[in-house]
């Protein structure tokens, strides 16, 4: 289902017999073209083979080509679509890494009204929940981290810092708020991104509803891992399971971030 003229302003639908939806925002960091909708094909198959759901994969266009906030606009009017099409009544969000991002940028009211339009509005409400999966959250401390990160980013962003604090969901100036509830995944083989990013999400999302899952993989694995469709259909089915660190364990890693780069 095409969104937009470009080509990759596109929607898949694997399924839409129910009205309750598991819709996956792929990663790649912006960039990258081996990245797309089919990143979730194999999980959302499995979660509508097992679980009473329509699902979708969304693809949007990506960086150099364009540059932040049209990926967000993007994404928003791929769910715009989908709800005026389908007429949603619930949702499930799954972000992989930039995906993460993109995910939570939409269901943050300073976003979806900037970006999005009536019906992107009604489909962010319909959320009420979202799976960070390998997440990137907030752009400065990718870039503390990992400084060698810096090419996608300023392919994506620019290179003015005051806009890795605009469009972060989780610099601090934004909340997710807690009717809908965080799932943080992640895994302790990914190779790209440790535990610093989900202390962030942790931290500066300002949502106390948090479930923290531990799933293995590399990075661009993680996102096919059974233990990621166990954890979305228990969540469907009502029983939401934590198999992650406690919470306790992403404010400690959160601690010693601030200490190690002085982060406020």
């Amino acid at each position: 289902m095409q969104y937009g003229e470009d080509p990759l302003q596109r929607v898949v639908v694997y399924s839409s017999s129910s009205p309750k939806w598991v819709v996956f925002v792929h990663g790649g960091a912006w960039r990258d073209p081996s990245n797309d909708h089919s990143d979730g094909e194999k999980l959302l198959k499995a979660l509508a083979s097992n679980n009473d759901v329509s699902t979708a994969s969304i693809d949007y266009r990506l960086s150099p080509k364009v540059q932040h906030p049209e990926h967000i606009k993007d994404v928003l009017t791929a769910l715009s679509a989908l709800y005026c099409t389908f007429k949603m009544e619930q949702m499930v969000l799954v972000g992989h890494s930039a995906g993460t991002f993109l995910a939570l940028q939409s269901v943050i009211p300073q976003f979806y009204r900037e970006y999005g339009d009536d019906n992107a509005e009604r489909a962010v409400n319909a959320c009420n929940a979202i799976f960070c999966v390998e997440g990137i959250y907030d752009l400065k401390t990718l870039l503390l981290v990992y400084p060698s990160y810096s090419d996608f980013v300023h392919q994506a962003f620019g290179t003015d810092e005051d806009r890795y604090d605009q469009f972060s969901p989780a610099s601090g100036l934004y909340t997710v708020d807690n009717s809908k509830q965080l799932f943080i995944v992640h895994s302790p083989q990914d190779e790209l991104l440790d535990y610093s990013q989900p202390s962030v999400g942790v931290r500066q999302l300002h949502n106390t509803n948090i479930t923290t899952v531990e799933i293995p993989g590399t990075h661009n694995e993680a996102y096919s891992q059974p233990g990621l469709e166990q954890a979305i259909t228990s969540y469907l089915n009502g029983h939401p399971a934590a198999n992650g660190p406690a919470i306790d364990f992403y404010k400690q890693v959160y601690h010693d971030l601030v200490a190690k780069y002085g982060l406020q």
